[in-house]
């Protein structure tokens, strides 16, 4: 009796699956085949694309008239191919959104992940990052439910490449290393072979040298043929010259060469490209040729009109020149590579052609603006799209969350009817099958502690998942920590570029805004409960770094925030900027040099606010000031910090300078 209903079920299934195969094969074969022969002529690359389209429309219609779902599905999809071919991106497009529509109609998986596929490699082809990442990932998920490993490292592979272009090298190499093992019990030597690929320059650009050369051997252990096998020599070579060394690097290049060149379908722009390295490499090692080489590759990456290619030669004249102490032609090759970056419409080779021009003092008003825009420009682009990035994996995740909850309300309801039938059952016969109903209640007894066994699996489940989380935000404390170490650095060794006094008070700035950043950090990793940090302590590291930038030994600093004062994570890196931002200008305007002064802090806590009073005795704001005009950047950044964070902000002036800050502590994740 208990199985009666799943047989009939599974009996019903194969009857319309049965049903739905006739239907399928239900045309003549005669019909079926003049369906592939249009089919067949629409990929003939002699015809024209309006024959193409003529023919593929044919096999459309005919497909779609004898109801036959996966030719049709077969013929849309190669239909989208044939635009993308034709390089009509937006038609491509298009004709992918209806085989998705039609696949999702269908309820045909396998296309409605192709789909999806498609559309996210147009929107990137066509530099809609953000559509194409969202595409991917609906490819992935729709992949991942189907058990269809290889596609669904394949999605990973471009979503992995998305993030290496925005310079997410970790979450790259996180999303190359589960494709990686989706690919594990399958051959895919290609597919293994550009994410062992990626994973090498990802490493390489996250200063991992050891790591990106076992990458790159793994790549040469899965290499098809020797133009791969080159690609992976030159990266080698790139690799050796990051380090280096030069001599390993120039004999990366030569094998490249040597494998390119035995290659049936090498590239020339390729081979000029590793010429150009080897070129390089060799003329750091002080080979006296090496310029006329370079010069000699360039004019023939003109003749191919390789843009990309003479901003590359043009980089490599500029540094050799620049190690001969030839400045004068160092800098018309960074003049040169600019216009070849301007031509290629890339900010990011324009910021580094003018950084090289910077770096030689020959740069004009215009350019020097150029850059700053330049480099905001591309600052913004890259964190916009890391934002988006994670906002769609964020988005997916809720809906995951939400399908979770939905499967666990259906399961709950349908032991709830299940225990009413039980109990109609036990009605019906009770009275008459004692024994029945004693085995009844055993069987029951077995379901629920199987019940109970999996609820406990599942508690035990979450908390594993709750302490995955946590080693995850503590792993991205601890990377941001480190980024900002490296950002600091970087500040530090540009100090030492512009000895000018004005660059190294803005460099000092920004360094002690870093610094209030970095500590937060810092401490959130040392604790366990990373949800909030002691406020005193975090505030006397803060106010340290601001003095030992300031060597004002008459100005004191007063922290009298109570011990054992905490404060939120999401609250301590606005409270650093400010204070960073007020203890800075008190430095700077509110005294002399040789004049006492005191700089008093204070953050008192309530049930529902954080107080921040700050306060100097120094000389206080000019008379007649407006605070929506004034010209300070430090009090701007105060003034939108507390707007982002809902706060209020109080300022006197009467006798130096005290100000009132209050946030909430419920803070938002709109805030």
């Amino acid at each position: 009796m208990r199985y009666t209903f799943p047989l009939l079920f599974l009996f019903l299934i194969v009857g319309c699956s049965q049903k739905e195969r006739y239907l399928e094969t239900s045309a003549s074969p005669a019909l079926i085949k003049v369906m592939d022969s249009f089919y067949l002529l629409s990929r003939q690359d002699s015809l024209s694309l309006e024959v193409k389209l003529a023919n593929i429309n044919k096999a459309i219609a005919l497909s779609k008239e004898e109801k036959i779902d996966s030719l049709e599905l077969k013929y849309l999809s190669y239909k989208t191919a044939i635009y993308n071919n034709h390089k009509h991106l937006e038609l491509a497009m298009q004709s992918a959104d209806s085989l998705r529509v039609e696949a999702l109609m269908k309820k045909d998986s396998v296309y409605l992940a192709k789909a999806y596929y498609k559309l996210g490699f147009y929107h990137e082809k066509s530099l809609n990052y953000e559509m194409a990442y969202e595409n991917y990932y609906e490819s992935l998920l729709i992949s991942s439910l189907m058990k269809d490993s290889i596609n669904s490292a394949d999605a990973l592979h471009k979503m992995a490449d998305l993030k290496y272009q925005f310079g997410d090298y970790y979450g790259s190499e996180r999303l190359s290393v589960t494709a990686l093992n989706y690919l594990k019990d399958f051959k895919a030597l290609r597919l293994k072979y550009k994410l062992t690929v990626l994973l090498g320059i990802t490493s390489n650009n996250q200063s991992d040298f050891e790591t990106a050369e076992t990458w790159y051997n793994k790549a040469l252990e899965l290499a098809e043929n020797t133009k791969d096998s080159s690609n992976v020599y030159n990266s080698k070579g790139v690799l050796a010259m990051k380090k280096e060394s030069f001599e390993s690097a120039v004999e990366n290049f030569n094998h490249a060469i040597e494998l390119l060149q035995a290659s049936e379908n090498s590239s020339k722009k390729t081979e000029l490209m590793i010429k150009d390295n080897l070129a390089f490499a060799k003329g750091k090692l002080g080979y006296k040729n090496a310029i006329e080489d370079i010069l000699k590759l360039k004019e023939q990456k003109n003749e191919l009109l390789d843009i990309v290619g003479c901003y590359a030669s043009d980089l490599h004249l500029v540094q050799l020149y620049k190690s001969r102490n030839d400045l004068e032609r160092a800098i018309h090759y960074s003049k040169e590579a600019f216009g070849y970056a301007d031509l290629a419409n890339s900010s990011a080779a324009k910021l580094e052609a003018l950084g090289y021009l910077i770096s030689f003092n020959a740069i004009d008003k215009e350019q020097m603006g150029l850059y700053k825009k330049l480099t905001d420009s591309v600052k913004d682009s890259w964190a916009n799209y890391k934002n988006v990035f994670a906002k769609i994996e964020y988005q997916t995740e809720e809906k995951e969350k939400e399908n979770l909850k939905l499967k666990a309300d259906n399961t709950e309801q349908a032991l709830k009817m299940q225990r009413i039938n039980t109990q109609k059952w036990l009605f019906a016969i009770g009275s008459l099958l004692l024994v029945l109903i004693s085995v009844y209640v055993w069987k029951r007894y077995q379901t629920e502690a199987k019940a109970k066994r999996t609820i406990s699996m599942q508690k035990e489940k979450i908390e594993l998942q709750k302490k995955q989380v946590e080693t995850l935000q503590r792993e991205l404390h601890h990377r941001m920590k480190n980024n900002l170490a490296f950002i600091d650095t970087f500040i530090h060794l540009a100090k030492s570029k512009f000895p000018n006094e004005a660059y190294q008070i803005k460099l000092n700035e920004l360094q002690n805004r870093i610094q209030s950043m970095f500590e937060t950090h810092k401490l959130l990793v040392k604790k366990d409960d990373m949800t909030s940090i002691d406020a005193k302590s975090y505030l006397d590291v803060l106010i340290h770094n601001v003095q030992q930038s300031y060597n004002r030994p008459l100005v004191m600093v007063v922290n009298s925030t109570l011990e054992g004062e905490s404060l939120s994570s999401r609250l301590s890196l606005p409270i650093g900027l400010i204070i960073n931002e007020f203890v800075t200008n008190s430095y700077k305007h509110a005294f002399d040099e040789s004049e006492n002064g005191r700089i008093f802090i204070s953050l008192i806590s309530t049930e529902s606010n954080l107080t921040l009073v700050l306060r100097d005795n120094g000389k206080g704001l000019p008379k007649g000031f407006n605070l929506d005009v004034l010209e300070s950047f430090g009090m701007e950044t105060i003034r939108l910090l507390v707007q982002e964070y809902r706060g209020t902000f109080e300022l006197d002036s009467s006798n130096g300078l005290f100000i009132t800050i209050t946030l909430p502590k419920n803070q938002t994740d709109e805030t």
